[in-house]
């Protein structure tokens, strides 16, 4: 949840970015062969300031380090921010929440980034939002008794939900569904006699409702990060597109218009820009992605009964 909002609980998310962070993000198939092995052939590798040998960070690397950050960023907005005792005047409660909240930051963009990745090697695009929209609906509750309502709210007027707010998870599956709607128009508008330039503006343009109307529908929503989460997916889908291979400047490119679009707090998620330095595009590890779809909505409603546990109504 954005910085703006009560407890901001999902200003990270979990690797809803199913696919990107999933199993299936690292190698290609055959929907995203073409895409993006003809994308990395004409690309190249990229600038790089680190030899290949030395690139040690892989896609398994980033899900945990985005799954680390959303814990510690949601650990402080339900326990800390909400406890009885927490003083928004007491410096040291100021500066401890700053600096956690902080570390919380680097997990939307690092989401975002897999997710991207996923959309161009996952074997079904069509699966892939399905999935991200069925845990959108199975997070919402979660979300909100963890961010929005409060232990009275649970405990002596039995909500458990609130309308007016939906979690990361429908900010990222708009996203997902603005871009796999785009990828249709981009496969299908060859253009080939134009110029590249031209061809990508052109196209920029036809899917520009695409993009304006998925952005409306998240503020309509009260998705978290709203119509600014939507716009920073799509501008590291942009840059993908033009910038397959330079990592570190695509991750920067979501992390400024984060900062921009959404709140000025997201800059503190610059301090991951090392870790991509050091991003070998590989898959790493296998690691079952159901786990990172549970583990969103999950470990919030644990993080609500332990807060509503400890502190009661």
């Amino acid at each position: 949840m954005s910085e703006e909002n009560m407890t901001s609980v999902d200003s990270t998310t979990p690797n809803t970015v199913g696919e990107g962070i999933s199993a299936e993000g690292a190698v290609p198939n055959a929907v995203g062969e073409g895409i993006a092995e003809k994308n990395e052939k004409k690309q190249g590798q990229g600038f790089s300031l680190i030899p290949e040998q030395y690139k040690f960070v892989t896609s398994s690397t980033l899900k945990w380090i985005a799954i680390i950050t959303m814990f510690i960023d949601h650990v402080t907005a339900v326990l800390f921010e909400q406890a009885p005792w927490f003083d928004p005047d007491n410096v040291g409660h100021i500066l401890l929440d700053a600096l956690l909240r902080g570390i919380g930051r680097i997990a939307f963009p690092i989401f975002i980034f897999m997710m991207v990745e996923g959309l161009f090697y996952t074997h079904s695009r069509w699966k892939y939002l399905l999935r991200m929209g069925i845990f959108a609906m199975i997070s919402d509750i979660p979300f909100d008794m963890a961010a929005f309502l409060t232990n009275q709210q649970i405990i002596n007027e039995h909500k458990i939900e609130n309308w007016a707010t939906t979690s990361v998870f429908a900010t990222l599956f708009l996203g997902l569904l603005a871009m796999t709607l785009m990828e249709l128009i981009r496969e299908k508008l060859k253009m080939e006699s134009l110029p590249k330039a031209v061809r990508v503006i052109l196209k920029l343009l036809i899917c520009l409702p695409i993009a304006l109307g998925t952005m409306v529908i998240a503020e309509i929503l009260g998705t978290d990060y709203g119509a600014g989460g939507v716009a920073g997916i799509l501008v590291c889908y942009v840059a993908t597109l033009l910038l397959r291979k330079w990592y570190t400047t695509r991750f920067t490119a979501t992390v400024f218009s984060l900062t921009v679009v959404c709140n000025v707090f997201e800059i503190a998620a610059i301090f991951a820009f090392p870790v991509f330095l050091f991003y070998n595009g590989k898959k790493g590890k296998n690691i079952n992605k159901w786990f990172f779809y549970f583990f969103y909505p999950c470990h919030l409603l644990i993080l609500a009964i332990i807060r509503i546990l400890i502190y009661g109504a």
